[in-house]
């Protein structure tokens, strides 16, 4: 995970924990321009490394498992990254969808608006959530993009992607409160029932359990958080939530399977990783 201790004047890190929480080594970013970094997402790169969004230094970031950093300029802020279907990684920017190779090569292609989040889908193509311009959009490896707006309702705010195990795109809509689904063919199917209505969806992952776990909270005066959350939504769009030893004002966001089979969190507003464990049951995929 990564952690940024100031942006303005401390430092970034990557710290990386065990499956019972305890922090077996962190990486402090320490490079010329660590100053002013924000690190934004992480993904293991097919090199073996780690690749990193450095918003505040419009910058890629490669750490290798022994904590050696080199970076890579851009001329806009990255925010989201993923591996491509080319073992490239393709990450998103304000208003374009990025592509570098491990070697460090940068193709820009011009997309959107505000694109938030990316993720390699099942058909070959990366998917990703156009926040402001209210659209989930795809970009075959070869940079053609299909823009897909219908389905989706007005002023939804699509924030996070992830393929699910039914071979579709889910996505949350963090002003829209409800979870989203795509086919690959762009049919979009929303659902609302279930997901408490002030809430706003953030993080969404795939769960070992055949359904969909997703982050949520509620801001409140744009800048007090309460409510904190965990979502779980089926492949029939039945929603559970669960607020069970959660800080109301903790801010949970991103989220993802762990290697011990359970659901993994950041607390953003708690400076904390959470842990959800999944209750082995058939209900599972109910």
């Amino acid at each position: 995970m990564t952690d940024v201790i100031d942006q303005d004047y401390g430092e970034n890190l990557v710290a990386r924990i065990d499956t019972s929480g305890k922090r077996k080594k962190t990486f402090y970013y320490q490079g010329t321009l660590t100053e002013g970094s924000s690190f934004e997402d992480i993904t293991a790169g097919p090199d073996g490394a780690l690749w990193i969004t450095d918003y505040n230094k419009s910058q890629i970031v490669r750490m290798t498992t022994d904590g050696t950093f080199s970076t890579f300029k851009l001329n806009a802020p990255p925010i989201g990254i993923t591996v491509g279907p080319d073992k490239a990684l393709w990450f998103t920017e304000y208003a374009a969808i990025g592509r570098i190779t491990t070697k460090g090569s940068v193709t820009i292609y011009p997309a959107g608006t505000l694109d938030e989040d990316i993720t390699a889908g099942p058909d070959g193509a990366l998917w990703f959530t156009e926040t402001t311009g209210n659209a989930i959009g795809r970009i075959t490896t070869h940079g053609k993009i299909t823009t897909y707006t219908k389905g989706i309702s007005s002023g939804a705010g699509p924030y996070s992607i992830a393929p699910g195990p039914d071979g579709a795109l889910w996505f949350t809509e963090a002003t829209g409160g409800r979870i989203g689904r795509i086919t690959t063919s762009g049919k979009v199917t929303e659902y609302s029932r279930g997901i408490t209505p002030t809430e706003e969806p953030v993080g969404i992952a795939a769960g070992p359990d055949g359904a969909m776990w997703f982050t949520e909270y509620e801001t409140y005066d744009s800048y007090t958080i309460r409510d904190s959350k965990l979502g779980r939504i089926t492949m029939t769009g039945r929603v559970s939530e669960y607020a069970k030893g959660l800080s109301g004002s903790s801010g949970p966001e991103d989220i993802v399977a762990g290697p011990d089979g359970n659901m993994w969190f950041v607390e953003t507003f708690a400076d904390r990783t959470g842990r959800v464990t999944l209750v082995r049951s058939r209900k599972w995929f109910a």
